[in-house]
């Protein structure tokens, strides 16, 4: 599958696939406890445009993985779309990577989506293709009755910088034409019906999003018109939009007021989030932990208490640890680093924790909090001494109780004839693209329901070429 690569372009990827895929693994829009987002995004970029440049195919199938960030996936779209191939050979078709683009499309939250779109708006990206791209994403979606009242601003951006200031003036004067002649007829053809789903109210919900609130048609326009005058007119409308108009509209009525109504609406995030609140606000507003991911329900836990989503965690985690098939030992990192920073607060411990589920039977579900600086050589040498058949180390890799330790273990265990494998699962990006332990496999890895996948990738680390033989395929079937 790669054997035309060139001798550059293996040597590149020797160096730098590995840290790229720690990378897609784990990076986020947001700074960790040791490194800003400044540092983060430039380490990104770097490693990015360092595999796109080397070979454009194995650059879109990495980001197809399972467990690639959404983060990740932005940038790799951003790339993708802004970028043309450099000449040299690649498996990758134009018709394969118009795929890839599909895929990343639909795999991102709306929200992600148009961040990317409106980073594209502001370097000044407009191509036909790119053009085409917002088009058929904006306008073709059967959820743009939503995301017009949610993103109208963002929604206004994307379209003008589609079609241009001049074009969209005219389509919004056309649009809100009584009768059209056959030139509106034509324009509207040509520059937005063709785009269009044939089931959403395009006319009227473009005509909003542009501005224009007279005379709406479209229910979920007239809710949010409505709404201005009375609030109890906008209970179909998303919790945010009718908390935006309770705020600017009706400022004596109680914030408890837009739940209530809204309780039926929330988006399934919305749901968990709004568990305490609705609970002191005696609103009932349904939750299913059922679709909430296994790394959702820990931090669920830290929060409210185990209980509710005990059985559902064991569940889930059963299915994991099932389709590894390894009886492993599991060495927590507790320090201080793993409690995370900023928005990003206990999602290193959560996702550590919830891999340790994965990986070995556990008796308490609740383990100890982040303190201290990070000791992990002892726990080390005590879990070798049990014979596993592996031994995992889920630690963002900042060891300091002493530096090095870990590496001394591993070394002297190897020179005593040990060869229990000892993976390093790094759940934390950082700035050096994933901080790793000399002698283990190193891993990156930021959802549990990716561990499989990731444990089959050791091979990367010892035959970059061997491995992306082997993991590629798997990657590109979801574009088959």
């Amino acid at each position: 599958m790669l054997e035309y690569l060139s001798n550059k372009q293996i040597s590149t990827l020797e160096d730098s696939y590995v840290p790229f895929l720690r990378q897609v693994r784990t990076a986020t829009a947001r700074g960790t406890f040791y490194h800003g987002r400044a540092q983060m995004e430039q380490t990104a970029a770097h490693l990015h445009d360092a595999i796109v440049s080397t070979d454009r195919g194995i650059y879109a199938a990495t980001l197809l993985l399972d467990g690639a960030t959404d983060f990740s996936r932005q940038v790799g779209l951003l790339c993708l779309v802004t970028s043309r191939p450099n000449g040299q050979g690649t498996f990758l078709t134009q018709d394969m990577e118009a795929a890839v683009v599909g895929r990343l499309l639909s795999d991102l939250r709306p929200q992600k989506v148009l961040s990317v779109f409106l980073a594209l708006k502001g370097n000044r990206w407009s191509g036909q293709r790119i053009k085409k791209m917002m088009l058929r994403y904006v306008l073709g979606s059967k959820a743009l009755p939503r995301w017009a009242v949610t993103y109208r601003r963002k929604l206004r951006a994307v379209l003008t910088h589609a079609w241009g200031i001049n074009l969209t003036c005219k389509i919004k004067h056309t649009l809100g034409k009584q009768s059209r002649t056959a030139e509106d007829v034509r324009l509207l053809n040509r520059h937005l019906w063709k785009h269009a789903n044939p089931r959403v109210e395009v006319d009227e919900l473009v005509r909003f999003i542009l501005g224009d609130e007279t005379s709406p048609r479209a229910d979920v326009v007239k809710s949010y018109v409505e709404a201005k005058r009375t609030l109890e007119a906008g209970k179909r409308l998303p919790y945010e939009v009718l908390e935006g108009i309770r705020s600017r509209y009706h400022r004596d009525t109680p914030k408890e007021r837009v739940l209530e109504l809204t309780a039926d609406n929330l988006t399934r995030g919305q749901r968990k989030a709004f568990q305490r609140k609705a609970e002191q606000e005696g609103v009932s507003v349904a939750w299913n932990p059922e679709f909430a991911s296994l790394v959702e329900l820990v931090l669920y836990g830290y929060e409210r208490g185990f209980d509710q989503v005990a059985a559902y965690i064991g569940q889930k985690a059963e299915v994991i640890r099932d389709r590894i098939g390894l009886n492993a030992d599991v060495i927590m990192d507790y320090s201080k680093s793993m409690e995370g920073a900023g928005t990003q607060k206990m999602r290193p411990r959560a996702v550590a924790h919830a891999m340790a589920m994965c990986l070995s039977p556990y008796d308490e579900i609740a383990p100890p909090m982040p303190r201290g600086d990070t000791e992990l050589a002892s726990k080390l040498v005590q879990s070798l001494m049990r014979q596993p058949e592996a031994a995992f180390i889920l630690s963002d890799g900042y060891e300091n109780a002493p530096a090095g330790r870990v590496a001394e273990v591993i070394a002297q265990v190897r020179r005593l004839g040990i060869q229990t494998p000892i993976y390093h699962i790094n759940p934390v990006s950082s700035k050096e693209g994933g901080r790793t332990f000399d002698g283990a496999v190193n891993l990156a890895v930021s959802v549990p329901e990716a561990l499989p996948a990731a444990l089959t990738e050791g091979l990367l680390q010892t035959d970059v070429i061997a491995g992306l033989e082997r993991m590629l395929p798997k990657a590109l079937e979801v574009i088959a």
